[in-house]
């Protein structure tokens, strides 16, 4: 195994370990995140009939309908995408604060769509209602239009269909309208072509582009346009959608808290009153339904994909808004009194709503069928408003809503329970035995009570309730048992997942064998108390895993393990202070370092805002700026990172020959990445100010958005064309570890402007804590060799001359191998760190969708891709691309008279062992987050928290993995 081992080159080792570890998590991904069976069958108007569903006539204002009879013969939908639930609730006991410190909470004033409390204040509960629109998760677009308009539920892995899906297969609300001879006119989010031919829209369709988040107004004024043109032919169409897109893109942008969110809010809520006084004025609208509605929420960052309330609630708002006017302000005398809505706290008083009754109600009040694949049910309360017209003129006394309620519930459980039984014919049942015993009792029960002549005491209005109970029990054991899980394919990949952790676990053993230099006997307990906190810091990390809480919490943990990680280092060199007096200081010096990186990179992550989120004319420049307290002192601290960060490359580089270009294509690209943050800061802006200049403004607007392309040309030319020729001035025939620390250092170098800039403006101070904190982690692990024949322990100055007289003087700098793994488990806890300390979180709202669009307006998947995954793992670009360089600061050189031979396999070993242990960690993380997403799969929480865990952590292991064997290649 050894002759094997030592046969097989590094880069190959770890490439072939890669590359199991993603085939195991293919499998095991194949199994557990399976989508549902999706079911072609579509529903027909003969499939109830009519006279079964609703028996005698329905009165004299009804319109036939396939399955039931209906009051209306035109609904009008508007979507405004992102709106969260308290955009639109009129009143509120929950006072929202923004966190920033344990000791600061700032009070949170959020935009309002102030026409819909308005409408419910003035109109009542006859002719509007107010709905907690709720979703399932995913909390994406298209994943939610297909709820919405199928009532069927989504799965998880459907999110990775948000970006370029097909034609939606699956029976909706559009397909029937299509082929019922219901006119649909269409404008907005172009996803909705994704979903649908432009055949299903006979009355017109006008889509606008989606993606570029940084675009607030060009598909809402498309829209509005559209909208209010349509409304003046009312003749023309029978359901009109206008899906209004600035709320999301001035999320994902700008945040909640932000003027760009006020903005847009305020013009979807002049929309809101412009249409409904079009419709209220209009005869031709007096059987006309007003819908506006959010496809999900968003959290106060302005992200949404996951399964929190504040993503997953948005709002419903039903209204009648010629049955409103027709009351001329006054209730009528059949209206039954009732407490206005507004004077109810937020908490609890809105009917909630899952998104999957949103199709059969809509359905069977534009008279097609509900969709073949619906689990949801009829609202009473949106059924009510709907008669809003019949309610005013007749009452609701007399049981005659009770007799058409029922017929609407009726036909909705047929239709449910034959899905079901369809699908578990054709796909297996999804139910447990007394799951489906169960729901089998509530539907012979439901319908024999509706039986004519059987139980005869019951009312329709409690029959109706007993298809309720059956509706309701249905959808929410569809929630808890839909994906059928590939068991094997899971327990496969696994399997295949340990073999290879345990393979390379072996063959680290293997490398472990061989340090450097024995230890000396002296050391030998000082070894095992290091290898005794490496292990009990890495079984809390990994045990952790499997909490809920700690993932939720998970960032606040990285940087305690790494703060504790820190004082071990410092513990370690004051315990040495009486062997080596200049050994502890270097190594005391490091860990201080390491320990006030931590707490400014913690607080970095804590307070990430999105950028620019102040007032437009806000007097001060926001700079990410999170709270007032920090606006003195935050602004000088980001322009001193922006100017010190050209320095830190000229010394990195300094000892790098051939590396004049490469500098240059560096300087250029940092210089892009300070001039584009200082175009839009203070400075900027009291200039046009004071000038009056609008030329100032707009200069400094297209130096903002076009100075990204000259940052991308100029790394790129740095990675492919300048690093590729680098070589360290050291000479060769002293160190031989030159050409690989010289790589690592140009391949780091060549993408730390662009993840610098992908941040904002807090990018350049991330980037140089980064930076000092790796710097910092080699020379707080490795220095057993530094003593004062090596003062600078190591440092770009004086590594000329180390290696120029290694072997001339007592140098006794070597690889420890607990030493290796120490370095290793640092350098994990350091990539995790990083990834927080950006602002990221493992769940999809943790994304930070606006970075792919820096210096793009257009849409491109393998770019915004790109950009998206560079600036969510660049925690891992950075770790694995330095790495060679902190374990080169370990062996500069061996003990004396060794030949550069021996120095060059000293740190050949020193690598492969802290490269295999690093990988070894990250493995054994995803392994442990893989077993548990398995074991826990029918959690409540497992596709809110454990699957986007395990989504994330796949990703980053294939991300580190590739960077590793890119970083070592050159050894």
């Amino acid at each position: 195994a050894r002759g094997m081992i030592a046969r097989c080159s590094l880069p190959s080792m770890l490439a072939m370990f890669a590359a199991a570890k993603l085939v195991a998590l293919l499998v095991f991904a194949s199994g557990f995140l399976l989508t549902r069976v999706e079911l072609t069958d579509k529903s027909a108007c003969g499939d109830f009939r009519v006279e079964d569903a609703r028996g005698a006539a329905e009165g004299d204002n009804m319109l036939a309908g396939c399955w039931t009879s209906t009051p209306l013969d035109k609904v009008v939908v508007l979507i405004i995408d992102g709106a969260r639930f308290d955009f639109a609730a009129p009143a509120s006991e929950l006072h929202l604060t923004r966190d920033f410190e344990a000791d600061v909470k700032e009070p949170l004033e959020l935009a309002k769509l102030r026409s819909i409390g308005e409408i419910l204040e003035k109109d009542g509960p006859v002719t509007s209602e107010l709905f907690r629109f709720v979703a399932d998760p995913p909390t994406t677009t298209q994943q939610r239009l297909k709820g919405i308009l199928t009532g069927g539920l989504p799965t998880f892995v459907d999110v990775s269909k948000s970006f370029g899906g097909a034609v939606l297969s699956e029976d909706n609300v559009i397909a029937q309208c299509a082929a019922n001879g219901r006119r649909v006119a269409f404008a907005g989010d172009d996803t909705w072509l994704e979903l649908f031919r432009a055949t299903h829209f006979a009355a017109g369709a006008t889509p606008f582009p989606s993606f570029n988040v940084k675009d607030l107004d060009t598909v809402d004024n498309g829209v509005r346009q559209h909208v209010m043109a349509r409304l003046e032919v009312p003749e023309k169409w029978d359901l009109l959608i206008g899906h209004f897109l600035g709320v999301d893109h001035a999320g994902h942008t700008f945040g909640v808290d932000s003027a760009a969110m006020r903005r847009k809010v305020s013009e979807n809520d002049a929309d809101v009153r412009a249409v409904v006084a079009a419709m209220s004025s209009d005869a031709g609208f007096d059987k006309t339904m007003l819908i506006v509605m959010g496809d999900h929420g968003m959290t106060l960052h302005g992200d949404h994909g996951g399964g929190s309330a504040e993503e997953t609630d948005s709002f419903l708002f039903a209204y009648h808004p010629r049955a409103a006017a027709l009351r001329c302000g006054g209730a009528s005398a059949n209206e039954t009194s009732s407490t206005s809505r507004t004077a109810k706290p937020l908490t609890g008083a809105f009917e909630r709503m899952p998104q999957i009754d949103f199709a059969p109600t809509v359905s069977l009040l534009l008279g097609v069928p509900i969709p073949f694949g619906n689990l949801g049910t009829v609202r009473r309360r949106f059924w009510e408003i709907a008669h809003a017209r019949e309610v005013l003129n007749r009452g609701a006394g007399d049981g005659w809503l009770d007799e058409r309620y029922l017929a609407a519930t009726q036909v909705t459980a047929a239709q449910v329970w034959r899905y079901l039984t369809r699908y578990a014919a054709k796909a297996g049942n999804p139910f447990a035995a007394l799951d489906w015993s169960f729901l089998e009792d509530l539907y012979g029960t439901a319908s024999d009570a509706s039986i004519d002549g059987t139980n005869s005491d019951l009312s329709d209005f409690e029959k109706a309730q007993l298809f309720s109970r059956f509706l309701f029990t249905a959808a929410n054991l569809a929630r808890a048992q839909w994906v059928q899980f590939g068991t094997g394919k899971m327990i496969l990949g696994l399997v295949l997942l340990t073999l290879t952790i345990g393979v390379q676990g072996f063959v680290l053993y293997k490398h472990w064998g061989s340090p450097g230099v024995a230890a000396e006997p002296r050391r030998n307990r000082t070894n095992q108390i290091k290898a005794l906190v490496v292990v009990v810091s890495a079984l809390v990390a990994f045990a952790g895993r499997t909490s809920n809480s700690f993932i939720e919490a998970e960032g606040s943990v990285m940087h305690f393990l790494f703060a504790t990680f820190a004082i071990t280092r410092l513990v370690e060199a004051l315990a040495r202070a009486h062997t080596n007096a200049f050994a502890w200081k270097v190594k005391a010096k490091s860990a201080i370092g390491l320990l006030a990186c931590n707490a400014a990179l913690q607080h970095l992550g804590a307070t990430w805002v999105k950028e620019e989120s102040l007032d437009d004319d806000s007097s001060s420049f926001s700079w990410g700026v999170s709270s007032s307290r920090e606006a003195g002192f935050l602004p000088p601290v980001l322009l001193g990172a922006l100017a010190v960060m050209p320095l830190i490359c000229a010394r990195a580089l300094k000892l790098v020959d051939g590396s004049r270009g490469l500098r240059a294509a560096v300087a250029a690209a940092l210089a892009g990445v300070g001039a584009r943050a200082l175009s839009s800061g203070a400075a900027v802006k009291a200039l046009a100010v004071v000038t009056g200049a609008r030329a100032v403004s707009t200069f400094a607007a297209d130096v903002h958005a076009y100075l990204p392309v000259g940052v991308y040309s100029a790394c790129f030319l740095a990675s492919f064309v300048f690093a590729p020729g680098v070589s360290h001035r050291v000479p060769a025939s002293k160190t031989e570890t030159s050409q690989i620390v010289a790589s690592a250092r140009a391949a780091a170098w060549s993408v730390l402007p662009v993840l610098v800039m992908l941040f904002g403006k807090r990018g350049a101070l991330w980037g140089t804590l980064a930076l000092a904190q790796a710097s910092c982690l080699a020379s707080a692990v490795g220095d057993d060799g530094i003593d004062e024949n090596n003062e600078n322990g190591g440092d770009d100055e004086t590594m000329e001359s180390d290696a120029n007289n290694c072997g001339a003087h007592d140098v006794t700098v070597y690889s420890n191998p607990v030493d290796d793994l120490t370095l290793a488990w640092g350098w994990y806890l350091m990539t995790s760190q990083l990834f927080f300390a950006g602002g990221h979180r493992c769940a999809f709202d943790g994304l930070h969708f606006a970075c792919a669009f820096t210096g793009f307006t257009e849409f491109n998947f393998f770019i915004m891709g790109a950009l998206l995954a560079m600036n969510t793992w660049s925690g891992n670009i950075v770790a694995c691309t330095l790495l060679p360089d902190a374990v080169s600061q370990m062996v500069p050189c061996l003990e004396g008279n060794q030949s550069p031979r021996s120095t060059r396999a000293a740190f050949q070993r020193a690598l492969a062992r802290v490269a295999l242990a690093y990988s070894l960690f990250t493995s054994i993380g995803v392994l442990v987050s893989t077993a548990f997403v398995a074991r826990e799969r029918r959690h409540l929480m497992v596709w809110a928290i454990f699957a986007p865990k395990f989504a994330f952590e796949a990703c980053g292991i294939v991300v580190s993995e590739a960077l590793m064997v890119a970083g070592v290649a050159g050894a």
